[in-house]
């Protein structure tokens, strides 16, 4: 049985990245383009966009790269001028130049100055060092179409051209006008001057090459071209052209060919007649590859080698796809990408370098696709209303047949596998036609026809025997129809919406379906009943296809969303969220490695199988996590706190953490804190202080953190702490539950002056009632703090009651402590009375034991009177009288 895929990794996305305008290339080898509001850095080698650079949400206008390649350019419709440093994409500068679009920028030769064309009808220099403006022509008539610096250091001057076709040149070193070179009738779209700085070559779109002498400032020659251009390239003598004896000219235009010229003005090479031709808008010559690089009105982008055997084309880019309606891998072994998109040609796409071939044969847009089992074989269908088949030769497909018959658009096609082929092609028309091959003359001829369902045929697949056929319609139904005569075998109903995804299983009789009410159903072809219903998809279900040998589904919908379900369990285990518009096309690879979608939002997103990779990952991640949490067991074992902090940070355990620096603060000191923390990796210390502001906010743990942040900044230096990302947010967080913990602490302090109040008034001690006595001995006139407790006896000597010892206070005053230890309390719990003003008993005396007297544990006064007259240097007993119970 075939592993069950639990996850599917990116490994490559197709999106727009150029949608018009002036290329620029850098040199490392990547190409500058403008898409919509952003700049894209695409890598020539492969077509990947490995950088962009965001907009201010207006049209990107035109951008400049300086010759000494630090300083980027960008200006947009928003009026603003953005600089920003190359190769780091930071932007440095931003600023308003002109009361309309700039729409041609140049740098000159030093990286210093920066010329700036406007619809304003002005052209203004800026020092790029200081940002300012140093000069503003007045003049020119209609946009400024381009400006361009003499390629010389000395020489100071600007040429810029507008829409009245005039070329004015003006010096910079008394910001005066030096003479116009009038002779094109339209707009000039490009000029270049030769290696000397002597001769001017200028093209326009009223298709002709002027070439002219600055020396004398006039018209050397007209070249009339036949055809309106865009842009022109000084190519240099290196490059091997055949014919060229030094530098030459490169022209494009309306007729997409690319022809080189001498400086005399004789044409060295003309690149033959595409079959298509496509009017190209620019070229720029690439002299880190030493290639050109051309660009067309309909977003591509071509790479063009030149060498001895003249012009050949290297690479084709598309910069923008429009919607992707179907997607198909093709090829012997799954190189390329077959795309059906709004267009009436259809893209075929090499894998590992993004080059694109175009095919062309239909006549309107292509709407569905369909390879072969061995990827040989393409059949395509159109709203031209026909079909037609490709055959694989020399990297390419070439159209061997075609088939008329259905009177409108033809939305779905299936070439069913097996020793007898056929098509199947279902139309708006409601009709299903059965197309057998191999055609003849290459004509495809319908064996049969039927009229299929009552609405919009969606969807059409073939049993991988070729012995049955699935249509599914906006009907809300799916049927299934025999291949050999078209006989319906039966209906399938139940969907709710219309049905756009039919697909067989490829080892089990079912069949998958996908429906507009957003579900997913699995039927039994033997009795049409409804096994399985998979519901997760919030919008329309447009793409439905078995993988694993049948045993799950990757489907894509109406949501953006593609799911990968296992069949079993009805559940979706994977979630890819890449596209932001409707799903419409989905394909697997022959060996289900690779899964490709694409959408309406003009992308196209290449899937890789990772499940075993993720699955090894996941075993070594456990394996190695068990060992950690071994040693870090025996670090704590051993008492080892720095490498245990070490371990644990590694764990990413917090908890563990907080426990480990818990010990040490205890155990130990803050110097051996300091130790354990000292000299973490930047990752470390990254993690440890974010584990610190989340250990913060919890008042149980705000000692341990604030101990923690007193010994990081008493470690570390600021400019090593402020390395750690996001430090701002973290010390914003720090900082605010630090400062609730110190107003918990002093509300804390003050509470515990009340306590220090209180203590202080329990010191001060009531006089004792009447007939208790106090004695003490002569040696010591406050007793320690631990001598023995003191008893207290009746007047007969019977029934001593320990009461407690004496000692002496912060003042210095005899206080009466229990036998337990407590200061005053003991008194209050002998329950002594106390009288009140007048002499009576108080409430209190009712509970008053016996009368007694005190003595200082077993050390008596000797020699007291019997009268209870004083001995000289003894205390004066004193008296109470007896209680009327001596049991209380």
């Amino acid at each position: 049985a075939a592993a069950l895929k639990t996850s599917l990794a990116v490994e490559n996305k197709i999106e727009v990245l150029y949608t018009g305008g002036r290329v620029q290339s850098t040199p490392d080898g990547l190409l500058l383009c403008p898409c919509q509001d952003e700049v894209k850095a695409v890598d020539s080698l492969t077509g990947k966009v490995v950088k962009t650079i965001p907009g201010d949400t207006e049209l990107v206008m035109c951008l400049a790269l300086s010759p000494d390649a630090k300083q980027l350019t960008v200006t947009s419709r928003s009026l603003q001028i953005k600089v920003y440093e190359w190769p780091s994409a930071t932007c440095v500068r931003s600023f308003k130049a002109h009361e309309g679009p700039v729409v041609a920028l140049d740098y000159d030769v030093t990286s210093t100055l920066l010329a700036t064309g406007s619809s304003d009808s002005t052209v203004k220099i800026w020092d790029m060092q200081k940002f300012y403006c140093t000069h503003n022509f007045r003049g020119f008539q209609g946009v400024v179409s381009i400006v361009r610096f003499v390629p010389r250091k000395k020489v100071l001057h600007i040429y810029a051209a507008s829409d009245d076709g005039v070329i004015r040149a003006w010096s910079l070193s008394d910001s005066k006008p030096l003479y116009t070179l009038s002779s094109h009738t339209s707009v000039v779209r490009g000029f270049e001057f030769s290696p000397d700085g002597n001769t001017l070559f200028s093209v326009a779109r009223d298709k002709v090459l002027n070439i002219w002498d600055l020396t004398k400032k006039s018209l050397k020659t007209t070249i009339p071209l036949f055809e309106s251009l865009e842009g022109m390239a000084i190519l240099p003598a290196s490059s091997g052209l055949p014919g060229a004896k030094g530098d030459c000219l490169v022209t494009v235009g309306e007729k997409g060919i690319l022809r080189a010229w001498s400086p005399e003005g004789k044409c060295v090479y003309e690149q033959p007649a595409p079959a298509v031709p496509r009017a190209l808008t620019g070229v720029h010559y690439c002299s880190s590859s030493s290639q050109l690089v051309c660009t067309s009105a309909f977003s591509t982008i071509t790479y063009w080698t030149v060498d001895a055997g003249g012009m050949s084309l290297l690479k084709q880019i598309v910069g923008r796809q429009d919607d992707v309606l179907d997607v198909k891998f093709a090829g012997p072994n799954d190189d390329f990408l077959v795309v059906a998109t709004n267009s009436e040609e259809i893209q075929l796409i090499e894998r590992a370098t993004m080059n694109t071939v175009l095919l062309s044969g239909h006549t309107d847009i292509v709407l569905a696709l369909d390879v072969s089992a061995d990827g040989l074989q393409l059949v395509s269908s159109s709203k031209d209303r026909t079909v037609r088949l490709w055959d694989f030769h020399a990297g390419t497909f070439v159209c061997t047949a075609a088939g008329v018959g259905h009177t409108e658009a033809i939305g779905a096609v299936a070439l069913a596998p097996g020793k007898q082929p056929f098509i199947v092609s279902c139309s708006k028309d409601t009709t299903m036609k059965y197309w057998p091959l191999p055609a003849a003359d290459g004509v495809l001829t319908a064996k049969y026809t039927r009229v299929a369902h009552p609405k919009d045929i969606n969807a059409v697949a073939v049993a991988p025997n070729g012995k049955f056929i699935a249509t599914g319609s906006q009907d809300r139904t799916v049927k299934l129809w025999r291949a050999v005569d078209g006989a319906l075998v039966r209906t399938l109903t139940g969907h709710r919406r219309g049905v756009w995804a039919v697909q067989f299983s490829p080892v089990d009789q079912v069949i998958a379906t996908g429906s507009g009410d957003a579900t997913v159903r699995i039927w039994a072809v033997g009795d049409g009943s409804c096994l399985r219903t998979l519901e997760g998809h919030s919008h329309s279900v447009l793409r439905a296809l078995f993988v694993s040998r049948g045993t799950q589904l990757i489907t894509s919908g109406s949501d953006g969303l593609v799911k990968l379900w296992t069949v079993r369990t009805s559940e979706s285990i994977a979630t890819y969220d890449e596209h932001t518009d409707k799903t419409w096309a989905l394909a697997v690879s022959r060996d289900e490695q690779h899964v490709a979608s694409g959408g309406a939002d003009s992308k196209l997103v290449l899937f890789r199988d990772d499940s075993a990779e993720r699955l090894q990952a996941d075993v070594e991640k456990q394996k190695l996590q068990i060992e950690m949490e071994q040693q870090l067991a025996n670090h704590l074992h051993a008492k080892r706190y720095r490498e245990a902090v070490r371990v644990a940070l590694a764990l990413q355990q917090p908890f563990r953490l907080l426990n480990i620096l818990r010990n040490v603060l205890v155990a130990e000191s803050t110097a051996a804190l300091d130790a354990v923390l000292a000299k973490l990796t930047p990752t470390e210390l990254t993690n440890l202080v974010t584990y610190v502001r989340d250990w913060n906010t919890n008042s149980k743990h705000s000692f341990v953190a604030q101990r923690t942040i007193n010994t990081l900044l008493r470690v570390y230096s600021p400019t090593e702490l402020a390395q750690v990302p996001n430090m701002k947010s973290i010390v914003e967080g720090l900082i605010a539950y630090s400062e609730r913990h110190f107003d918990r602490m002093d509300r804390f302090m003050a509470q515990s002056y009340l306590l220090d109040y209180t203590s202080a008034s329990m010191r001060v001690l009531p006089p004792l009632p009447s007939g208790l006595t106090v004695t003490v001995d002569d040696s010591s006139s406050v007793p320690a703090v631990k001598e023995a407790p003191m008893e207290v006896e009746d007047v007969d000597g019977n029934a001593a009651i320990t009461v407690g010892t004496w000692e002496e206070d912060v003042e210095g005053d005899a206080d009466l402590v229990g036998a337990n230890g407590d200061s005053e309390s003991a008194v209050a719990a002998s329950a002594i009375a106390m009288e009140d003003g007048d002499g009576t008993a108080s409430p209190a005396e009712e509970a008053v034991p016996a009368p007694a007297s005190v003595k200082a544990g077993k050390r008596k006064s000797k020699g007291a009177e019997a009268d209870g007259a004083a001995a000289p240097g003894k205390k004066k007993e004193k008296k109470a009288e007896p209680a009327a119970d001596a049991n209380a």
